[in-house]
């Protein structure tokens, strides 16, 4: 009995996730003015705790390691497409709405391209990240707009430290990771250059690198893999190589 109502449970706890991911798909393409970045961010930490609460009382329902496991992975999954989500509302948001009328041969456009590319696309290391600092320490007005530039690309993208690495286990070794990271990164920099949704920078790369790379070796410590045994996010003697 006590099984059955810790399932319900589960159930009626994740049924707000199913809700708000429909919406989150509303939002992606067809308009809504309430909706921004922050939004997505908001609706994302709504949903990834009610994902908690829901395997939490779902894996209470079994006692054997195996099948809280399996609970657990299904979980990841889950959070890992929400994020995807999250990730493509925050960053192509804009260009759905602005461009979502125009055809597709107008989108891809030689001269559409080769304008974007000139607008003022960064392809110095570091050079972008310097300014930005340096208007820090001027004291600039619009100092959060740096400050979300700096912090909001090296956290944007740490998530992937901890999700590729157990979900997928061929990005468990580091150069695997590594190259997974650089050659999305590069899409989507190159997407948002094709699609007019702002200009390629490679800081951008930089600082998203940094944090998923940080993210991924501080995962990859003794103590926090056993953490992570014990989370059911690896199963025992799965190692983060």
């Amino acid at each position: 009995m006590k099984k059955i109502i810790l399932r319900i449970t589960s159930a009626i706890i994740f049924l707000p996730i199913i809700a708000s991911f429909i919406y989150t798909l509303f939002v992606l393409f067809f308009y809504d003015p309430c909706s921004d970045a922050y939004s997505f961010l908001h609706l994302l930490i709504f949903q990834l705790i009610l994902l908690l609460l829901s395997t939490i009382t779902l894996t209470f329902s079994f006692k054997d390691s195996q099948n809280r496991y399996k609970v657990v992975r299904i979980a990841l999954w889950v959070c890992f497409a929400l994020y995807l989500f999250t990730l493509f509302g925050i960053l192509f948001l804009d260009m759905i709405r602005t461009r979502g009328k125009e055809s597709i041969t107008t989108i891809f456009q030689y001269k559409d391209i080769l304008s974007s590319i000139k607008a003022g696309s960064n392809f110095i290391p570091f050079h972008s990240i310097y300014n930005y600092i340096q208007q820090l320490t001027n004291q600039n007005p619009n100092n959060n707009y740096f400050i979300l530039f700096l912090f909001g690309n090296l956290l944007l993208f740490c998530p992937m430290g901890i999700l590729l690495p157990c979900l997928f286990k061929k990005t468990r070794k580091w150069y695997a990771f590594i190259t997974t990271m650089l050659i999305g990164l590069f899409l989507i920099e190159s997407l948002q250059l094709i699609f007019g949704m702002g200009r390629f920078d490679i800081d951008d790369m930089i600082l998203n690198f940094i944090g998923a790379v940080l993210v991924y070796f501080i995962a990859k410590i003794h103590f926090i893999q056993k953490i992570f045994e014990r989370l059911y996010l690896l199963q025992p003697k799965e190692v983060l190589i």
